[in-house]
């Protein structure tokens, strides 16, 4: 709508039209042609009145009309694409999605928690906002400005800008190279070799001083022609940008192949998909914010990203867009900061062969033999001579043994014409398969065949007795007969628990390769990045390769065992690796196979790029873009309003209920879940009867709870991670003193007016005579149970938590008949059952639980 306009529904004709629209047009449950034509009969029998549906299926949103799918041809088939620079405009004149966006990276004192944050977006020109606005002026890089220093005028060069976190807020600041004032009455600068880092609330505006002479050493030198026009001459965004402000919006691209039928027969579908990496990590995982550019099951990946790179070439160079954030026009500059895929479309990228290769690292010359170490590191330059090599050479076979000899071939490069873009140093290692599906696949194969069938029983049965409340859900005991056809999730929850299970059933040695693993994996997973850890990630990964190559050393011959070598430089670039793994995007991959399925299949590329660009303008529209003459053309609040329900968000992109609820009040930390009812109201319960009061009266006390003669009760409770903690589930918790705690959910009460409370068992952190942490197997903290109970506040509850019983020779296998149904009759069958003896009250705390427990334990363990 207008800004001085009044339509409920508008740029939608009505409520029923957008219904119907977003209901015809869904990525996440589409609908057929036949089933759309069954559904407008019925509703017609049914005596609807409705638009009709070709109009509901040709409406086009006015003033969007121009951004259309583009048509391109590779190998002789045509293939059909969104630009990029148009999912970027639409991004950014969404001001939900602006508001959010990273506009410089962070600097940080020691945690990495975001792609912004890491080195490669801190320390790279390319990737950072040349311009900044202070007070209505808008300063560029190697502008000459006057700034405040201790209430001392002071001039400098601008060489950068950066956020940073002063007292739990974020500021903003420039590095300046430093000058010193030679002459007040000629207005002279020297330039020097020091750098200041200032708030941008100190710049106070354009230094009309010059700079003529340079510091060295504490000599005062005349500067050269050259020198001198160098440092006048003005940033390239800036004459680009011609006065406006700039802004730079890195991107994380990705590309993949999934089948596009149903069935187990391949139908190879390449895709390319990215996001805006300056979004928060939460945020990115949303298929919201994930934005499809192409298909095609006719075209190679190759010619697919070599044509995407022609408008990426153009989002690098620059462009003028809307930036609903300041509401003005910024030139925007968007260079690609990764490509996120598997490794063998990462080698294809790099221009290498793959695994296959002698020398089958993309980073480095490493070989078979000598995958234990990090070999020499390979660069661009030397990439393309051995390109020009092959392509001069006279005979195939001298082809070959160029490419056999190098590990590199002229195919791929699919972004070789970005300068911003270097695919060894910019396709980071993808820790769903290089981890889970390479190195604890391997090793779970290995392990398991290894295992006679008693023991495999006996990894059964320990699988079952394993406590998994603290996951979203069980890994099936199934897992040790079918561990060959799972999938990704399956190894991630077995990392997570393998060296608990295995325990006891596989030497020392094997174990031993399993704890370094594991460690592996919940560093590589984890929400944080330690930069002052560097050292002693290394070294973790330095000590698996060794024990590997003393118990396993035939896997070191693996691709992906080495490539865990490379890791640790991709998180110091990027941050988590969690933050640009593919698991959303393979995830979405079942989007791109959906629409493929109810498709007639005669022109896939145009079908599903038809049916998505539909999608990124609808979702443009209801979350409150502009467009138009002056960017002043918006959705309406009715429409806004309505496309927000839970019902349509769930419809509309997959968001689970709790999730597109989150801002109700019962989904806030504190608040009680799992109501008691009784003949469907709300039961009220005599409080003696929930909460043993007697043995609470030091908490009652110390605490100030108003106990009430009557209480609700609950079996959950929402902790203020906002998941939902249940009864019987463990959890960490802050007590009245502010120490950190954990405890057991037994029950939780609500009263009218003394507050919420939960009754708790709980778990005593046990200390060496030293006062230290005490450390069981596997270097996890010990805790004993205690028969004591503890009632703290709902607020205080922190998250889940996994504990582990530490089994002694107290708990064993015993053979239990177990009834079965066979042929409609229940038959008796001997099962290999694995019993806690409960009277030894001490567990482990989960060191390589992906909840990160072990945050709460002062003084542990490097991991």
């Amino acid at each position: 709508m207008d800004e001085n306009a009044d339509g409920d529904f508008s740029p939608f004709p009505s409520e029923k039209f957008f219904l119907l629209y977003c209901y015809a047009h869904s990525v996440m449950r589409p609908k057929s042609r036949s089933d759309l034509e069954f559904l407008w009969m019925m509703l017609d029998r049914f005596g609807v009145k409705l638009p009709s549906l070709s109009s509901v299926l040709s409406f086009k949103v006015e003033g969007l009309e121009n951004i259309s799918l583009r048509k391109s041809y590779g190998n002789g088939h045509p293939f059909y694409w969104i630009s990029p620079s148009d999912i970027i405009k639409l991004q950014l004149a969404t001001p939900s999605v602006s508001n959010r966006l990273a506009r410089y990276p962070e600097k940080t004192d020691r945690f990495i928690n975001e792609l912004f944050q890491g080195l490669q977006w801190r320390i790279e020109d390319q990737f950072q906002t040349t311009s900044a606005s202070v007070n209505g002026e808008t300063f560029y890089v190697k502008d000459l400005v006057r700034y405040k220093l201790e209430e001392t005028i002071c001039h400098g060069q601008i060489n950068g800008f950066y956020m940073k976190k002063v007292e739990d807020s974020l500021k903003y600041f420039c590095r300046l190279t430093k000058m010193i004032v030679t002459s007040v009455e000629f207005h002279s600068l020297a330039v020097t070799q020091e750098v200041e880092e200032v708030s941008l609330e100190d710049i106070q505006g354009e230094s009309e001083y010059k700079i003529e002479f340079k510091e060295i050493d504490g000599q005062i030198l005349q500067l050269t022609v050259e020198e001198k026009e160098e440092l006048e001459r003005p940033h390239g965004t800036k004459i680009l940008a011609d006065g406006k402000p700039t802004l730079t919006v890195p991107l994380v691209v990705f590309s993949d192949e999934t089948s596009g039928n149903r069935s187990k027969k391949w139908n190879q579908l390449e895709s390319y998909s990215m996001f805006l990496a300056g979004l928060p990590r939460k945020d990115v995982t949303k298929f919201s914010n994930i934005h499809f550019i192409c298909a095609s099951n006719l075209v190679d990946s190759v010619t697919l990203g070599k044509e995407i790179a022609t408008d990426l070439k153009n989002l690098e160079e620059g462009m003028l867009m809307y930036d609903a954030k300041d509401d003005q026009q910024v030139f925007v500059q968007c260079p690609v900061l990764l490509v996120a895929c598997d490794n063998p479309r990462a080698s294809e990228f790099a221009h290498h062969m793959g695994s296959s290769a002698t020398h089958f690292c993309r980073t480095c010359d490493a070989t078979k033999e000598t995958g234990a170490e990090v070999g020499t590191l390979r660069t661009t330059d030397a990439i393309q001579r051995t390109i020009e090599r092959i392509n001069t050479a006279s005979t195939e076979r001298q082809k070959k043994e160029i490419r056999r000899s190098t590990g590199n071939t002229e195919r791929g490069g699919q972004f070789d014409i970005l300068s911003s873009f270097e695919a060894i140093k910019q396709t980071p290692v993808e820790i769903l398969h290089t981890i889970l599906l390479g190195p604890v696949k391997y090793l779970v194969k290995k392990t398991f065949n290894n295992l006679s069938p008693a023991d495999k029983k006996k990894v059964k049965s320990k699988i079952e007795a394993f406590d998994f409340s603290a996951f979203s859900r069980r890994l099936p005991s199934s897992f040790v007969k079918n561990h060959g056809s799972c999938v990704g999730r399956d190894f991630k929850l077995w990392a997570q628990i393998s060296v608990f299970v295995l325990e006891g059933l596989i030497s020392d040695e094997e174990l031993q390769v399993w704890i370094y693993l594991s460690e592996t994996f919940a560093m590589a997973y984890g929400s944080e990045v330690d930069i002052d850890d560097n050292d002693n990630t290394t070294n973790l990964i330095q000590e698996m390769m060794e024990c590997l190559s003393e118990v396993h050393p035939e896997l070191l011959q693996k691709q992906k065992f080495h490539m865990l070598l490379h890791i640790q430089d991709d998180m110091m670039k990027f941050g988590p690796p969690a933050g640009f793994n593919t698991e959303r995007f393979e995830a979405f991959n079942s989007v791109i196979r959906t629409l493929n399925v109810y498709s007639n299949r005669h022109a896939s590329s145009k079908d599903i790029g038809e049916r998505l660009l539909k999608h990124h303008i609808l979702k443009f529209v209801t979350n409150g873009g502009r467009w138009g003459i002056n960017n002043r053309t918006f959705a309406s609040q009715g429409l806004i309003k309505l496309s927000q329900q839970p019902v349509i968000q769930k419809f509309m992109y997959q968001v689970d209920s709790n999730c597109s609820q989150s801002q109700k009040e019962i989904y806030q930390p504190g608040n009680l879940r799992l109501e008691t009812y009784q003949n469907g109201r709300l039961k009220q319960l005599t409080t003696v009867d929930v909460l043993p009061i007697g043995a609470l009266q030091h908490d009652i006390e110390r605490q100030h709870i108003n106990i009430e003669q009557t209480c609700k009760g609950f079996k959950g409770c929402i902790a203020q991670d906002k998941t939902l903690v249940q009864e019987g589930e463990t959890f960490a918790y802050k007590s009245y003193n502010d120490e950190i705690c954990f405890g057991m959910f037994c029950t939780a009460v609500g009263f009218c007016h003394g507050g919420n409370w939960v009754l708790t068992i709980p778990y005593q952190l046990m200390r060496a005579d030293d006062g230290d942490v005490l450390h069981g197997k596997f270097t996890s903290p010990v805790l004993q149970k205690c028969e004591e109970r503890r009632l703290i506040s709902t607020k205080n509850i922190l998250e889940k938590v996994s504990l582990v019983h530490n089994c002694d020779n107290r708990c064993s296998f015993v053979n239990t008949d177990h009834p079965i149904v066979e042929e409609r009759e229940i038959v008796t069958s001997e099962r290999c059952v694995y019993q806690h003896d409960l009277s030894n009250k001490y567990y482990l705390l989960n060191r390589f639980y992906l909840g990160e427990s072990w945050k709460y334990i002062p003084g542990i363990p490097d991991m």
